[in-house]
């Protein structure tokens, strides 16, 4: 339970950084999208090693 949470807010990570792309500099949302995308590998690692 606890990867699938972390594997919803990276995707909500995602989100939040393709709506910041609308008003704010460019390393805002490219800063935002990179620590998404480590949470959603984290999380899919952790699911790959417990199963």
């Amino acid at each position: 339970m606890k990867n699938l949470m972390k594997l919803f807010m990276g995707f909500a990570l995602g989100g939040v950084a393709a709506v910041v792309i609308e008003v704010s500099p460019m390393m805002v949302p490219a800063v935002l999208g990179v620590i998404a995308a480590l949470v959603i590998l984290d999380s899919v690692s952790d699911t790959k090693a417990t199963a």
